[in-house]
């Protein structure tokens, strides 16, 4: 007797344009905010998450390259290094479904170099009710305030028709960041939709 082989759930495929609205049926409207390069962002810790501004541990300020981070106990900086940044693809997602969604847990994130190179990527959410969670550095005597997103553990479920508040990353080496004549992608897996966004 033939053992039955399950088929492939074949991906729909959609591009994602800056200022446009996708709407995948039945399961979420994504609509894509901006994209940039950055060299650092700011996360809770595991299990830290909170509405009050991160709490500042007992320890000096560190001075490097005219620059001074103040140093927290619930949250910190996570840096791209010397060699590389983090591609940055922040977006609102609407659950369209009819009970609670967790897209940091369940979306896939890659980017595509040269049609060749790929690299894995990440999710990260955000909760807008928590207005005064920023944690800050001070950057050539200016201070710079960043909203801090949630560890993957610590991710918040979205209601039906509620809006969530997400940022699609990947880390990439510098010779990627600043080749401007190579393709770059980035492809996000949702559901059973493989959307495209094209950063160059």
């Amino acid at each position: 007797m033939m053992a039955l082989v399950p088929l492939m759930t074949k991906l729909r495929s959609m591009t994602l344009h800056s200022g446009k609205v996708t709407r995948l049926r039945g399961y979420a409207s994504i609509n894509l905010l901006g994209f940039k390069f950055v060299d650092m962002y700011a996360q809770w810790d595991e299990g830290k998450a909170s509405a009050e501004t991160a709490r500042w541990r007992n320890q000096p300020v560190v001075y490097l390259n005219k620059n001074f981070n103040e140093y927290y106990r619930d949250a910190s900086f996570k840096e791209s290094g010397n060699e590389a940044d983090f591609a940055w693809l922040k977006v609102d997602i609407m659950n369209l479904q009819k009970t609670d969604a967790t897209f940091m847990k369940d979306t896939k994130v890659k980017v595509i170099y040269d049609d060749d190179y790929e690299y894995d990527g990440w999710v990260r959410q955000f909760n807008y009710d928590f207005s005064n969670s920023e944690i800050y550095r001070y950057q050539e005597k200016n201070i710079i305030g960043w909203q801090v997103c949630l560890s993957p553990i610590d991710e918040m479920a979205i209601k039906p028709m509620y809006k969530g508040h997400y940022v699609f990353g990947c880390t990439l080496p510098n010779s990627v960041v600043e080749d401007k004549s190579a393709p770059l992608r980035m492809v996000i897996t949702m559901d059973d939709h493989k959307l495209t966004y094209n950063v160059r």
